[in-house]
């Protein structure tokens, strides 16, 4: 069976060659799709053979939502331009599409990397997301922040590891942290949810 990688990308030039080499010996197809990247982006998704769509922002599930709509293959890997998956992970997906189905639907084991160092404490790492799922068994919800792969499948998990760069520096931190903050309060005022502040 063949496998499409989905992707949202905006200005990520800095991490995404490294997120591309990693599923360049995996992916069948690779479907990007920008919501207006002003640096590099575009070409290095072009230069690992993307199909590169822009697509004004509509919010992260529902962006996700219309890379995955995108993808032509039976199973599609959803990651972000900030993840990075592991030489074992790429040998457990290989078996699965090799092999008589067993789930439609995987959740990933992330581990956390921050300033280039891996994390393994402090609640960092090991959570677990949905990531790999066969075409049609479920869609990202519409959550401001934090969405989530809703699915009627059962799920199954998987122990080898997504690397997740979480920061690459400082600037990066900050960057992050104040897009995060102004969603997550926005989310709160849609929802009515009073400051605790």
């Amino acid at each position: 069976m063949s496998l499409s990688v989905a992707m949202i990308t905006y200005n990520e030039e800095k991490i995404l060659e490294k997120t591309l080499r990693s599923v360049a010996g995996l992916a069948d197809e690779i479907v990007i799709v920008d919501s207006g990247s002003t640096d590099g982006t575009r070409e290095i998704a072009e230069k690992y053979g993307a199909k590169f769509v822009h697509q004004d922002w509509l919010g992260y599930g529902p962006q996700r939502n219309k890379a995955i709509q995108l993808c032509q293959s039976e199973w599609i890997l959803n990651i972000d331009a900030d993840e990075e998956i592991s030489p074992k992970l790429c040998d457990k997906i290989q078996k699965i599409l090799q092999e008589p189905l067993e789930y439609r639907v995987y959740k990933v084991s992330f581990t956390s990397v921050c300033f280039g160092k891996k994390i393994y404490h402090g609640g960092w790492s090991g959570a677990k997301k949905v990531r790999l799922f066969y075409r049609g068994s479920g869609a990202f919800n519409h959550n401001t922040v934090h969405e989530e792969f809703e699915t009627s499948e059962e799920i199954g998990s998987l122990q080898e590891e997504i690397f997740h760069h979480s920061y690459v520096n400082l600037e990066d931190y900050f960057t992050k942290f104040n897009r995060y903050t102004t969603e997550g309060a926005k989310d709160a005022f849609q929802k009515r949810k009073k400051s605790v502040l």
